[in-house]
């Protein structure tokens, strides 16, 4: 290494090791075939001045005691990462970053990325943020674990160019709300290999996809978690794809171009047990499959031989259009989803035997009667269109929001009964006011619920009604504005 008062620099084959807890890493411009290794940290403050653009880094801390992020921010790795040891026994975190370092974030690494032993990670934060790491190199795990994300909140996305190789006994996670949160991306155009001689999930959020143009080859058989085919393709190469290492694996098409399944990534047996169809322009299911647990129709909504896919509990429509019911959804269902901003119309009457989720949209019932055993709501709703009417089972004590409304406008009505009672209540909502003739509605509200008990005077309840403004007449007192009509 050579050193003058402005610029440090180390040369090929040159080491810097930081032996010390905290300190200072130098400025330093590091030429190709040098090395930074931190050997000293333990806890407290982390090195100082390590966001910079190394070639080789190294981490090999026996005595770590606490997870540490370095807060790389856009920075360049030229050569290899390498990670040894972080910390006694089932040890602590090494972090590449931290959305607080700055977000969004895109990382490079040219060379390979190796654990060998200690937990690798490129976050580990609660907080939102995202993280692109773009990674020319391999990935070599022998040991330890690799984790494409650690953090609740943080989307990371980990594009990888080179191979992906689990010699050892290593472990593979990732953070995020579930499948498709944050991903382990094979993006090259060509051949990328795959081999996975000895490797663990940590848990049910580790997302593989591939990516347009990527032919991902196996070299060993691959037990896969969550997958999605994102325009690429496998070559099993005399290998098999199984689905299974974790409680809920789940297959994604999301293409931008029309799709057809195959047997490669959707196995005739031990296949997803969750299927997402998520594909922009139209996709084709190649032979008949069996998925047990939520079958998703997403994208364009355009599906062929959807028949073909059977045994699903749960169904979730979160299609970029309109969407209609056909067969696909069973007189009866263990879960219902609708995650369609353009909205979804039922096309025939439907018992949800669990729990109807209204994430987004509006559900239209129309003539069709739906039956919910409990309900869900964050920003949609059922719009009762037509003759047909919501129900909602075993209403109790705790206040139930019944997420009704018109087409125009949601008018939820909240009811719960007395203490020790329950029963069934069928609501519906309509614009206007059904009013004996001697009445101003000048005073009303211009809507009409009609709540029907289940089994009438069996709980003594209390309802609570939600309008908008602009739909109340210009009299109307919130004290006077409910009229109670039976038609008589």
């Amino acid at each position: 290494w050579s050193f003058n008062p402005s610029a440090m620099t180390f040369a090929d084959g040159a080491m810097y090791v930081h032996a010390q807890n905290g300190g200072m890493i130098p400025t330093a411009i590091w030429g190709t075939g040098s090395t930074c290794e931190i050997t000293g940290y333990v806890s407290g403050s982390k090195p100082s001045n390590a966001s910079q653009d190394f070639y080789n880094f190294v981490w090999n801390c026996a005595g770590q005691a606490q997870n540490i992020d370095v807060a790389w921010y856009d920075n360049t790795i030229n050569g290899n990462i390498t990670i040894v040891n972080t910390g006694p026994g089932s040890g602590f975190q090494f972090r590449m970053t931290s959305p607080s370092a700055g977000t969004p974030n895109t990382m490079t690494i040219r060379g390979d990325v190796n654990v060998i032993g200690g937990d690798f990670a490129s976050n580990g934060s609660s907080s939102q943020g995202i993280i692109t790491v773009n990674h020319y190199g391999n990935i070599n795990l022998s040991g330890g674990e690799f984790s494409v994300s650690r953090g609740s909140g943080t989307t990371a996305r980990w594009n990888l160019y080179g191979n992906f190789n689990a010699t050892g006994p290593a472990v593979l996670s990732a953070g995020g709300s579930g499948v498709g949160s944050s991903k382990l991306v094979f993006v090259k155009s060509g051949t990328q290999k795959l081999a996975v001689d000895t490797l663990t999930y940590a848990n049910d959020n580790v997302n593989f996809e591939i990516d347009p143009g990527c032919i991902l080859q196996l070299s060993t058989d691959w037990h896969v978690s969550n997958l999605t085919m994102a325009g690429g393709s496998i070559d099993l190469n005399g290998h098999t794809l199984s689905y299974g290492s974790t409680p809920n694996p789940a297959l994604t098409y999301s293409a931008a171009t029309a799709q057809t399944t195959s047997d490669a990534e959707f196995p005739s047996s031990h296949g997803p047990v969750s299927l997402a169809l998520n594909n922009s322009v139209g996709i084709t299911i190649h032979a008949p499959r069996i998925v047990s647990n939520t079958l998703t129709l997403g994208g364009n909504a355009s599906y062929t031989n959807l028949g073909y896919i059977t045994g699903y509990a749960n169904v979730s429509y979160s299609a970029t259009v309109p969407q209609t019911t056909g067969a696909e959804l069973p007189p009866s269902i263990t879960n219902l989803i609708v995650n369609n901003g353009g909205g979804v119309t039922l096309s025939a009457p439907e018992s949800v035997l669990g729990t109807l989720t209204m994430s987004a949209g509006k559900l239209m019932l129309g003539a069709n009667n739906l039956i919910a055993r409990a309900v869900s709501s964050t920003s949609g709703y059922v719009v009762t269109n037509g003759a047909g009417t919501f129900t909602v089972d075993s209403i109790g004590s705790n206040p139930t929001r019944i997420p009704v409304g018109t087409a125009a406008s949601y008018n939820p009505v909240i009811i719960n009964c007395a203490a020790g009672s329950s029963d069934n209540f069928t609501v519906r909502v309509d614009t206007g006011v059904y009013e004996p003739s001697e009445c101003d509605t000048s005073h009303a509200v211009r809507r009409t619920w009609t709540v029907a008990e289940g089994s009438p005077g069996s709980c003594l309840v209390t309802m609570a009604f939600q309008w908008n403004n602009g739909e109340s007449g210009s009299n109307m007192s919130p004290a006077n504005a409910i009229w109670r009509y039976d038609t008589s």
